[in-house]
């Protein structure tokens, strides 16, 4: 008889991402956009993940974030009536103080954290681990992070002692793709000797590419920290390798994923580069000055923010509803760039066509579309048309 599914994340995952993301929320989310910015959380059917989010929310509650529940119908805190399930901070909300350790504390937490990932086989206990290193160091970075388990007593100095060469750990990763296949004939016995071997190869590569995304990351904020460049080769979506001497400008953690967003000397412009594609990373000895008003805020890889066109203003009104599904399209979108006045939004986009592909898949959804906006969509829809 197969036991309980084990959760997709774990309860203190859960709550400490409520707890972020209500504390920029204040005017509070649908239970449908809960799911949406948090899809591990609350799987399965729609009522039982609801109760098991009611059950957080009690937990939550404890953290300082008590939420006040309005059901479809009635009146929020702003006058409109909820068109769902809305959950809306309570005010007064208690705020936790930032932690304040030593440079000597930081890097004896930052050792045992590190030790603990190396250590401990749990998938589950490992993410809870990696979550909890990136979200103490991302902005606070210890000087001299251990490079590995054998290393973390004597606080080693070169982490590029550890190389990232895409040799040496390609051929790691590579080597945990290969799983073998059952052969015909072969016993019961075998055939689970064989999976069995093949689902550690999988825990192996798993284990492999937390530890590169982990290595990387340390990598990257040293070089934020002390304005050095990073060589590295790197493959784009399109394919193909190309060498990159960066100027880094921070991190965007966007859909689960780790991006880079940097000036590259080849190129003189500022793009986004996923960690996850890089062949090689390594720390330059050049340094470099950061751009003189640049604000990571600003940058966004929401697909309407690509640079495509020059910035146009679009107006639209949503039908009632789809306005939650909207506002889980924008979400990522940066807030200075768009506005709300019940089912109306104003926004300023360089990539209208993401909107257009939006509304494409759910036509029923658009009330109204300004003129000129309106003339782009009827383009689009005749390059569709010509195309298919």
């Amino acid at each position: 008889m197969n036991g309980p599914e084990p959760e997709k994340m774990p309860k203190a995952e859960r709550l400490g991402c409520l707890y972020l993301t209500f504390l920029k929320r204040s005017r509070g989310l649908s239970f449908e956009e809960i799911r949406t910015l948090m899809p591990l959380a609350y799987v399965g059917e729609f009522e039982s993940a609801r109760r098991k989010f009611e059950r957080d929310k009690e937990d939550l509650k404890k953290l300082g974030i008590p939420l006040r529940y309005y059901a479809p119908g009635t009146a929020l805190p702003s006058g409109d009536l909820a068109r769902a399930h809305i959950y809306v901070p309570e005010e007064g909300l208690e705020q936790l103080g930032q932690v304040q350790l030593t440079s000597g504390e930081r890097e004896a937490l930052a050792a045992l954290l590190l030790q603990a990932l190396q250590k401990d086989p749990d998938p589950d206990s490992r993410d809870a681990i990696t979550s909890i290193y990136i979200k103490l160091f991302y902005d606070n970075l210890p000087g001299d992070l251990p490079a590995n388990a054998a290393t973390a007593d004597a606080h080693t100095r070169d982490r590029r002692s550890d190389s990232l060469s895409s040799a040496s750990k390609s051929s790691t990763i590579d080597s945990a793709l290969d799983s073998p296949e059952p052969q015909p004939g072969a016993s019961y016995a075998d055939q689970s000797t064989q999976a069995g071997a093949a689902s550690r190869k999988t825990g192996k590569r798993e284990d492999d590419l937390i530890s590169l995304q982990a290595e990387r990351l340390a990598l990257v904020q040293e070089a934020l920290r002390r304005s050095l460049v990073l060589e590295g080769k790197y493959e784009p979506a399109r394919g193909g390798i190309e060498k990159r001497t960066l100027e880094s400008r921070g991190l965007i953690f966007y859909r689960g994923r780790w991006c880079l967003v940097a000036r590259a000397r080849q190129t003189k412009d500022i793009r986004f580069y996923y960690l996850e594609r890089f062949r090689s990373l390594d720390l330059g000895t050049a340094s470099f000055s950061a751009d003189r008003g640049f604000d990571l805020r600003s940058v966004t890889l929401h697909p309407m923010g690509i640079h495509v066109h020059e910035s146009r203003t679009i107006e639209i009104e949503i039908a009632n509803d789809y306005l939650s599904m909207f506002v889980n399209f924008l979400s990522g979108f940066p807030s200075d760039r768009w506005t709300r006045n019940g089912s109306s939004f104003i926004f300023q986009t360089t990539n209208e066509r993401a909107l257009f592909r939006w509304i494409l898949q759910r036509p029923e959804a658009l009330y109204r579309l300004d003129p000129t906006a309106s003339k782009g969509m009827s383009e689009f829809l005749e390059e569709i048309q010509e195309l298919y």
